[in-house]
């Protein structure tokens, strides 16, 4: 038997093969909860021991809690049984939140797929005019619903590609609003297309910049292979006379820091002064 402890402001949880008496997460130094506890270790988590001697903890990996969605799950321990699905995958960029989001809690590391200048030369995609939005303007965040209820499936059953959520989140597929809610986009099947975790990262980058931005417009043209299946994404912005683009792989894998820090900061200046054509496919 583990003991299991959880963190009540990030939602992480702890290890630890003895009782712990009062112990604290080292992420925001809060009083953990103790949770039920467990008969077998859940895929991906350590046991931390370190607990019980009142040393620095780590973090423990496990999906739910160290991902993204650690800060969106519900507070009840709604996932007692250590079991989640393959495929969670509810696009969680702008959900109810009980601790503030960052979009640094998305990130990976490593280095971005080799990526064609031209969505039209990817073998299979075509310009999906159904999906893609033209000059909307910025409105004010819309209602949320559930992605995998609206479309009947989860992102990866619907693709095929990336892996099982629970085996490596950062690498899995999600259902990626083409105009996001936080901009007024719907929850409906128009909306949503499957691509990488990364990709959705991506497009959340650009979102928080312009997020109430409501003097601003959004187009974004969307290549699919199948339906609902993204290859690229077309994102553009339109000022009073120019237009910031980007160029967004659906396959990527991989988006840091230094990639997100460079996309945020070029797009911040351009919406400070948006005097001039901006292309942002490659910040490097």
């Amino acid at each position: 038997m583990f003991f299991r402890f959880k963190c009540p402001q990030c939602k992480t949880y702890f290890y630890s093969s003895t009782h712990v008496m009062a112990p604290k997460c080292e992420l925001d130094d809060a009083p953990l909860n103790v949770m039920k506890p467990v008969q077998h270790l859940p895929p991906a988590a350590q046991l931390i021991d370190s607990l019980a001697k009142n040393k620095s903890p780590r973090v423990l990996p496990l999906k739910r809690s160290s991902s993204f969605l650690s800060h969106w799950s519900d507070s009840d321990d709604s996932d007692s049984s250590g079991e989640e699905e393959d495929d969670l995958d509810e696009d969680p960029n702008y959900a109810e939140q009980r601790t503030q989001f960052h979009i640094n809690m998305r990130y990976t590391a490593g280095e971005r797929r080799p990526f064609p200048p031209d969505p039209r030369d990817i073998a299979g995609a075509v310009l999906n005019e159904g999906k893609s939005v033209k000059g909307v303007r910025i409105g004010d965040p819309a209602g949320r619903r559930s992605a995998r209820g609206v479309m009947g499936m989860s992102a990866r059953a619907c693709s095929g590609r990336g892996l099982p959520f629970k085996r490596d989140a950062k690498r899995s597929e999600e259902w990626c609003h083409v105009l996001a809610d936080s901009l007024g986009g719907h929850s409906i099947p128009g909306n949503f297309v499957a691509a990488s975790y990364c990709a959705n990262t991506e497009m959340c980058a650009m979102e928080v910049c312009l997020k109430g931005q409501t003097a601003f417009r959004v187009s974004v043209a969307v290549w699919t292979s199948a339906e609902h299946v993204a290859e690229a994404f077309y994102y553009r912005v339109h000022g009073p006379h120019h237009t910031f683009r980007r160029l967004i792989d659906a396959r990527n894998d991989r988006f840091t820091r230094l990639d997100g820090d460079a996309l945020q900061g070029a797009l911040l200046r351009w919406l400070a002064n948006p005097d001039r054509e901006v292309a942002a496919e490659n910040l490097d």
